[in-house]
Protein backbone atom coordinates (compact mmCIF):
# COMPACT_ATOMS: atom_id res chain seq x y z
CA UNK A 1 0.00 0.00 0.00
CA UNK A 2 1.40 3.72 -1.23
CA UNK A 3 2.50 5.88 2.46
CA UNK A 4 0.37 8.65 1.42
CA UNK A 5 -2.93 6.00 1.68
CA UNK A 6 -1.94 4.46 4.97
CA UNK A 7 -2.80 7.69 7.06
CA UNK A 8 -1.88 7.74 11.03
CA UNK A 9 0.32 4.82 12.30
CA UNK A 10 0.37 4.29 16.03
CA UNK A 11 4.15 3.87 16.87
CA UNK A 12 4.74 0.53 17.82
CA UNK A 13 7.92 -0.07 18.17
CA UNK A 14 9.97 -0.48 21.70
CA UNK A 15 10.34 2.20 23.79
CA UNK A 16 13.22 4.77 22.81
CA UNK A 17 15.27 5.90 25.63
CA UNK A 18 15.04 9.35 27.88
CA UNK A 19 11.06 9.15 28.02
CA UNK A 20 11.02 11.65 30.87
CA UNK A 21 12.24 14.45 28.39
CA UNK A 22 10.76 13.76 25.43
CA UNK A 23 8.07 16.91 25.88
CA UNK A 24 10.83 19.03 26.11
CA UNK A 25 11.39 18.70 22.29
CA UNK A 26 7.75 20.10 22.20
CA UNK A 27 8.72 23.08 24.80
CA UNK A 28 11.70 24.15 22.24
CA UNK A 29 9.59 24.24 18.96
CA UNK A 30 6.86 26.02 20.97
CA UNK A 31 9.22 28.65 22.92
CA UNK A 32 11.30 29.14 19.30
CA UNK A 33 8.25 30.12 17.67
CA UNK A 34 6.61 32.13 20.51
CA UNK A 35 9.67 34.20 20.17
CA UNK A 36 9.14 35.31 17.00
CA UNK A 37 6.10 37.71 18.25
CA UNK A 38 7.77 41.45 18.45
CA UNK A 39 4.78 42.18 20.95
CA UNK A 40 6.31 39.62 23.63
CA UNK A 41 9.77 41.01 23.13
CA UNK A 42 8.98 44.09 23.84
CA UNK A 43 6.70 43.25 27.14
CA UNK A 44 9.80 41.43 28.21
CA UNK A 45 11.26 45.53 28.79
CA UNK A 46 8.42 46.43 30.21
CA UNK A 47 7.86 43.53 32.56
CA UNK A 48 11.31 43.70 33.48
CA UNK A 49 11.31 47.54 34.84
CA UNK A 50 10.39 47.60 38.11
CA UNK A 51 13.33 45.41 39.10
CA UNK A 52 14.83 49.14 38.89
CA UNK A 53 13.16 50.86 41.69
CA UNK A 54 13.08 47.00 43.79
CA UNK A 55 16.92 47.25 43.45
CA UNK A 56 16.95 50.07 45.01
CA UNK A 57 14.48 49.85 47.69
CA UNK A 58 16.57 46.78 48.25
CA UNK A 59 19.57 48.11 48.56
CA UNK A 60 18.29 50.73 51.01
CA UNK A 61 16.99 48.07 53.54
CA UNK A 62 20.39 46.11 53.06
CA UNK A 63 22.36 49.19 54.35
CA UNK A 64 19.43 49.80 57.12
CA UNK A 65 19.52 45.90 58.40
CA UNK A 66 23.47 46.10 59.70
CA UNK A 67 24.12 47.49 62.80
CA UNK A 68 27.48 49.63 61.34
CA UNK A 69 25.12 51.69 59.41
CA UNK A 70 22.08 51.80 61.97
CA UNK A 71 24.62 53.69 63.88
CA UNK A 72 25.50 56.13 61.85
CA UNK A 73 22.32 57.41 60.47
CA UNK A 74 20.41 57.46 64.14
CA UNK A 75 20.96 60.67 64.55
CA UNK A 76 19.52 62.01 61.04
CA UNK A 77 16.32 63.18 59.93
CA UNK A 78 15.87 60.05 57.87
CA UNK A 79 15.96 58.17 60.89
CA UNK A 80 13.35 60.21 62.85
CA UNK A 81 10.91 60.28 59.82
CA UNK A 82 11.19 55.62 60.75
CA UNK A 83 10.66 56.44 64.14
CA UNK A 84 7.33 59.03 63.31
CA UNK A 85 5.93 55.82 60.61
CA UNK A 86 6.51 53.12 62.83
CA UNK A 87 6.50 54.55 66.35
CA UNK A 88 8.82 54.19 69.36
CA UNK A 89 9.08 50.63 70.58
CA UNK A 90 9.34 49.34 67.05
CA UNK A 91 12.35 51.83 66.49
CA UNK A 92 13.63 50.59 69.49
CA UNK A 93 13.60 46.70 68.92
CA UNK A 94 15.21 47.47 65.40
CA UNK A 95 17.91 49.41 66.89
CA UNK A 96 18.51 46.35 69.58
CA UNK A 97 18.97 43.72 66.14
CA UNK A 98 18.42 45.28 62.78
CA UNK A 99 19.20 42.03 61.35
CA UNK A 100 16.24 40.26 62.87
CA UNK A 101 14.29 42.12 60.38
CA UNK A 102 15.69 40.89 56.89
CA UNK A 103 13.67 38.40 56.98
CA UNK A 104 10.58 40.14 57.38
CA UNK A 105 11.55 42.68 54.76
CA UNK A 106 12.48 40.73 52.12
CA UNK A 107 9.17 38.43 52.48
CA UNK A 108 7.48 41.98 52.24
CA UNK A 109 9.21 43.52 49.40
CA UNK A 110 9.30 39.85 47.00
CA UNK A 111 5.36 39.64 47.66
CA UNK A 112 5.02 43.15 46.82
CA UNK A 113 6.60 42.87 43.69
CA UNK A 114 4.57 39.89 42.55
CA UNK A 115 1.49 41.34 43.88
CA UNK A 116 1.62 44.60 42.42
CA UNK A 117 3.66 44.22 39.01
CA UNK A 118 4.61 40.54 37.91
CA UNK A 119 0.86 39.19 38.36
CA UNK A 120 -0.17 41.46 35.88
CA UNK A 121 2.71 40.74 33.68
CA UNK A 122 1.73 36.78 33.83
CA UNK A 123 -1.71 37.46 32.65
CA UNK A 124 -0.24 39.48 29.48
CA UNK A 125 2.50 37.11 28.60
CA UNK A 126 -0.10 34.06 29.22
CA UNK A 127 -2.51 36.00 26.55
CA UNK A 128 0.30 36.34 24.15
CA UNK A 129 1.76 33.23 23.86
CA UNK A 130 -0.97 30.62 25.20
CA UNK A 131 -3.55 30.92 22.47
CA UNK A 132 -2.17 29.42 19.36
CA UNK A 133 -0.83 26.53 21.22
CA UNK A 134 -3.48 23.96 21.12
CA UNK A 135 -5.96 25.92 18.60
CA UNK A 136 -3.14 25.72 16.01
CA UNK A 137 -2.97 22.28 16.80
CA UNK A 138 -6.11 21.07 16.40
CA UNK A 139 -6.87 23.47 13.39
CA UNK A 140 -4.25 22.38 11.14
CA UNK A 141 -4.44 18.76 12.25
CA UNK A 142 -1.05 18.39 13.27
CA UNK A 143 -1.87 15.87 16.14
CA UNK A 144 -1.88 13.05 14.02
CA UNK A 145 2.21 14.07 13.26
CA UNK A 146 2.75 14.69 16.85
CA UNK A 147 1.23 11.33 17.84
CA UNK A 148 3.06 9.03 14.83
CA UNK A 149 5.91 9.60 16.45
CA UNK A 150 7.14 8.29 20.33
CA UNK A 151 4.83 10.64 22.06
CA UNK A 152 2.00 10.44 24.43
CA UNK A 153 -0.92 13.15 25.36
CA UNK A 154 1.33 13.27 28.78
CA UNK A 155 4.36 14.38 26.83
CA UNK A 156 2.13 16.61 24.52
CA UNK A 157 0.46 18.29 27.99
CA UNK A 158 3.87 18.77 29.76
CA UNK A 159 5.63 20.17 26.74
CA UNK A 160 2.89 22.77 25.90
CA UNK A 161 2.47 23.76 29.26
CA UNK A 162 6.58 24.23 29.42
CA UNK A 163 5.84 26.64 27.03
CA UNK A 164 3.38 28.92 29.07
CA UNK A 165 5.88 28.16 31.42
CA UNK A 166 8.90 29.36 30.15
CA UNK A 167 7.52 32.49 29.22
CA UNK A 168 5.51 32.79 33.02
CA UNK A 169 9.53 31.85 34.52
CA UNK A 170 10.73 35.05 32.77
CA UNK A 171 8.45 37.38 34.44
CA UNK A 172 7.63 35.96 37.50
CA UNK A 173 10.86 33.44 38.58
CA UNK A 174 13.62 35.03 36.91
CA UNK A 175 13.09 38.67 37.70
CA UNK A 176 12.36 37.81 41.43
CA UNK A 177 15.57 35.44 41.41
CA UNK A 178 17.89 38.35 39.82
CA UNK A 179 16.32 40.73 42.41
CA UNK A 180 17.36 38.45 45.42
CA UNK A 181 20.62 38.23 44.06
CA UNK A 182 20.96 42.03 43.26
CA UNK A 183 20.24 42.32 47.32
CA UNK A 184 22.62 39.87 48.56
CA UNK A 185 25.21 41.60 46.08
CA UNK A 186 24.46 44.96 47.45
CA UNK A 187 24.34 43.79 51.64
CA UNK A 188 27.39 44.73 52.87
CA UNK A 189 27.73 41.62 54.19
CA UNK A 190 27.07 37.93 53.36
CA UNK A 191 25.06 37.64 56.60
CA UNK A 192 21.96 38.42 54.68
CA UNK A 193 22.42 35.40 52.17
CA UNK A 194 22.10 32.81 55.89
CA UNK A 195 19.28 35.29 57.35
CA UNK A 196 17.29 35.36 53.59
CA UNK A 197 18.62 32.23 51.83
CA UNK A 198 15.03 30.21 52.18
CA UNK A 199 13.20 33.34 49.96
CA UNK A 200 14.66 31.44 46.76
CA UNK A 201 12.71 28.05 47.40
CA UNK A 202 9.53 29.96 48.14
CA UNK A 203 10.20 32.16 44.72
CA UNK A 204 10.36 28.75 43.03
CA UNK A 205 7.50 27.09 44.77
CA UNK A 206 4.94 30.05 44.13
CA UNK A 207 6.41 31.03 40.71
CA UNK A 208 4.89 26.97 40.10
CA UNK A 209 1.86 27.88 41.51
CA UNK A 210 2.00 30.56 39.09
CA UNK A 211 2.10 28.35 36.09
CA UNK A 212 0.37 25.78 36.11
CA UNK A 213 -2.43 28.04 37.58
CA UNK A 214 -2.17 29.72 34.38
CA UNK A 215 -0.88 27.47 32.00
CA UNK A 216 -3.23 25.19 32.20
CA UNK A 217 -6.85 27.37 32.07
CA UNK A 218 -5.32 28.95 29.18
CA UNK A 219 -4.47 25.88 27.18
CA UNK A 220 -7.98 24.52 28.26
CA UNK A 221 -9.34 27.64 26.75
CA UNK A 222 -7.29 27.37 23.71
CA UNK A 223 -8.15 23.77 22.94
CA UNK A 224 -12.19 24.58 22.97
CA UNK A 225 -11.63 28.63 20.98
CA UNK A 226 -10.40 28.14 17.19
CA UNK A 227 -10.03 31.91 17.44
CA UNK A 228 -6.42 32.77 18.77
CA UNK A 229 -6.80 36.39 18.92
CA UNK A 230 -10.24 36.65 20.26
CA UNK A 231 -9.14 34.31 23.14
CA UNK A 232 -5.90 36.97 24.18
CA UNK A 233 -8.72 39.76 24.62
CA UNK A 234 -11.22 37.47 26.27
CA UNK A 235 -8.19 35.74 29.01
CA UNK A 236 -7.31 39.49 30.23
CA UNK A 237 -11.07 40.47 30.32
CA UNK A 238 -11.56 37.07 32.71
CA UNK A 239 -8.98 38.93 34.64
CA UNK A 240 -11.17 42.19 35.02
CA UNK A 241 -14.03 41.08 35.29
CA UNK A 242 -13.65 38.79 38.11
CA UNK A 243 -11.88 41.43 40.29
CA UNK A 244 -15.29 43.55 39.25
CA UNK A 245 -17.24 40.77 40.22
CA UNK A 246 -15.13 40.17 43.38
CA UNK A 247 -15.79 44.08 44.15
CA UNK A 248 -19.61 43.49 43.68
CA UNK A 249 -19.82 40.97 45.68
CA UNK A 250 -17.47 42.29 48.30
CA UNK A 251 -20.24 45.43 48.26
CA UNK A 252 -23.07 42.99 48.48
CA UNK A 253 -22.58 41.49 51.35
CA UNK A 254 -21.10 44.55 53.39
CA UNK A 255 -22.62 47.67 52.14
CA UNK A 256 -20.55 50.80 52.25
CA UNK A 257 -22.21 52.42 55.25
CA UNK A 258 -21.75 49.65 57.67
CA UNK A 259 -18.04 49.97 59.62
CA UNK A 260 -15.43 48.26 57.43
CA UNK A 261 -14.15 45.82 59.66
CA UNK A 262 -11.58 43.82 58.01
CA UNK A 263 -10.67 40.64 59.83
CA UNK A 264 -9.09 37.47 58.23
CA UNK A 265 -11.54 34.44 57.49
CA UNK A 266 -14.42 36.60 57.27
CA UNK A 267 -14.02 37.68 53.66
CA UNK A 268 -15.47 35.70 50.91
CA UNK A 269 -15.53 37.38 48.29
CA UNK A 270 -11.70 37.45 47.30
CA UNK A 271 -12.42 33.91 45.79
CA UNK A 272 -14.17 35.29 42.71
CA UNK A 273 -11.19 37.00 41.86
CA UNK A 274 -8.35 35.64 39.76
CA UNK A 275 -5.80 38.37 41.11
CA UNK A 276 -7.22 37.69 44.98
CA UNK A 277 -6.66 34.27 44.78
CA UNK A 278 -3.01 34.27 43.51
CA UNK A 279 -2.66 36.87 46.00
CA UNK A 280 -4.02 35.12 49.14
CA UNK A 281 -1.51 32.22 48.14
CA UNK A 282 1.45 34.38 47.84
CA UNK A 283 1.10 35.88 51.21
CA UNK A 284 1.19 32.75 52.53
CA UNK A 285 4.07 31.30 50.42
CA UNK A 286 6.09 34.30 52.04
CA UNK A 287 4.33 33.47 55.35
CA UNK A 288 3.89 37.61 55.72
CA UNK A 289 1.64 36.72 58.30
CA UNK A 290 3.77 34.95 60.86
CA UNK A 291 7.12 37.10 60.06
CA UNK A 292 4.29 40.48 60.45
CA UNK A 293 2.81 39.25 63.41
CA UNK A 294 5.63 40.25 66.44
CA UNK A 295 5.86 43.80 64.74
CA UNK A 296 2.26 44.42 64.85
CA UNK A 297 2.27 43.56 68.12
CA UNK A 298 4.22 46.82 69.25
CA UNK A 299 3.40 49.60 66.27
CA UNK A 300 -0.57 50.33 65.48
CA UNK A 301 0.65 51.21 62.28
CA UNK A 302 2.24 47.63 61.32
CA UNK A 303 -0.92 46.08 62.52
CA UNK A 304 -3.13 48.20 60.19
CA UNK A 305 -0.89 47.85 56.92
CA UNK A 306 -1.00 43.60 57.80
CA UNK A 307 -4.39 43.91 58.15
CA UNK A 308 -4.65 45.65 54.53
CA UNK A 309 -2.19 42.95 52.81
CA UNK A 310 -3.63 39.87 54.61
CA UNK A 311 -6.35 38.33 52.43
CA UNK A 312 -10.02 38.36 53.87
CA UNK A 313 -10.13 34.35 53.67
CA UNK A 314 -8.43 31.18 54.25
CA UNK A 315 -5.51 30.86 51.68
CA UNK A 316 -6.24 27.37 51.37
CA UNK A 317 -9.43 28.09 49.62
CA UNK A 318 -7.59 29.87 46.68
CA UNK A 319 -4.94 27.02 46.45
CA UNK A 320 -8.10 24.56 46.07
CA UNK A 321 -9.37 26.90 44.29
CA UNK A 322 -6.54 26.79 41.50
CA UNK A 323 -5.77 22.83 42.05
CA UNK A 324 -9.14 22.05 40.78
CA UNK A 325 -8.87 24.77 37.99
CA UNK A 326 -5.74 23.44 36.73
CA UNK A 327 -6.50 19.68 37.05
CA UNK A 328 -10.03 20.27 35.20
CA UNK A 329 -8.30 22.24 32.55
CA UNK A 330 -5.65 19.58 31.88
CA UNK A 331 -8.93 17.02 31.82
CA UNK A 332 -10.34 19.03 28.98
CA UNK A 333 -6.92 18.94 26.88
CA UNK A 334 -6.48 15.44 27.29
CA UNK A 335 -10.32 15.10 26.23
CA UNK A 336 -9.85 17.84 23.04
CA UNK A 337 -6.38 16.19 22.04
CA UNK A 338 -7.96 12.57 22.34
CA UNK A 339 -6.31 9.28 22.29
CA UNK A 340 -3.11 9.10 19.97
CA UNK A 341 -5.40 6.74 17.16
CA UNK A 342 -8.16 9.19 17.06
CA UNK A 343 -5.87 12.43 17.16
CA UNK A 344 -6.35 12.90 13.20
CA UNK A 345 -10.11 13.01 13.48
CA UNK A 346 -11.11 15.96 15.73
Amino acid sequence: MPVYRQGYRRWEERALAGRAWRWLAITRAGVALTARSRWLRRFLYVAWLPLLYYAFAFFVVGRLTEASTVARVENTWQFAVFQGLFGGALTERFLEDPASFRPLVWSLLLHMFLRYTQVVSVMIVVAITGPRLVSEDLRSRALALYFSKPIGRVDYLVGKLGVVGFWVGMVSFVPCLGLYALSIVFSPSLDTLLHTWHMVPRIAAFSLILIVGTGAPMLALSALNPNPRLLGFAWAGLWVLSSVASSIVYLTLRPPWEEATTHAGTDWSGLVSLWTNFDAVSFRVFDIASRMGPVAEVSPDAQSWLERLQPGHDWRWSMLLIALASALSLVVVAWRVGRPGEAGAR
